[in-house]
């Protein structure tokens, strides 16, 4: 084969190749076949967990409440209270009122020797976390 017949044949198979990516698309429309929802196929609804949100609600009031009347302890992250707020609830299901409770290593009482932050968690405590005991503090 000589050089002009082989580039003739090569571009050849180039037009070729060429015109055929430029081909019109398809426009075929394809539809796919639609689901009536059945009491099968129906998800439920997403609903809240009323006890997640519960917890939730009971954490923001008690945060928002006791940092407002904290006096010495002004440096407790939100795990610390809460975790103070529990233990006050498990202090009530003893028998103890609020006025007894020390429920901050190293915390001293005031004047009339009461523990001040200890008593405003123990208040805020009994009304989020465990509100059998709220007449109680």
């Amino acid at each position: 084969m000589n050089k002009i017949t082989h580039t003739l044949t090569i571009s050849a198979i180039a037009v070729l190749v060429l015109a055929g990516c430029s081909a019109a698309p398809v426009t075929e429309t394809v539809t796919a076949p639609v689901e009536t929802p059945t009491a099968e196929t129906t998800p439920e609804p997403l609903t809240v967990d009323p006890e997640v949100e519960a917890v939730a609600a009971g954490d923001e009031v008690f945060l928002t409440e006791t940092r407002i009347r904290i006096k010495s302890i002004t440096n407790a992250t939100d795990e610390q209270l809460i975790s103070a707020g529990h233990k006050a609830c498990e202090l009530y299901a003893e028998g103890q009122t609020r006025m007894d409770m020390q429920l901050i290593e190293g915390e001293e009482p005031n004047g009339s020797g009461f523990y001040f932050d200890s008593i405003a968690i123990a208040t805020w405590a009994a009304k989020a976390y465990c509100p059998e005991f709220d007449e109680l503090a």
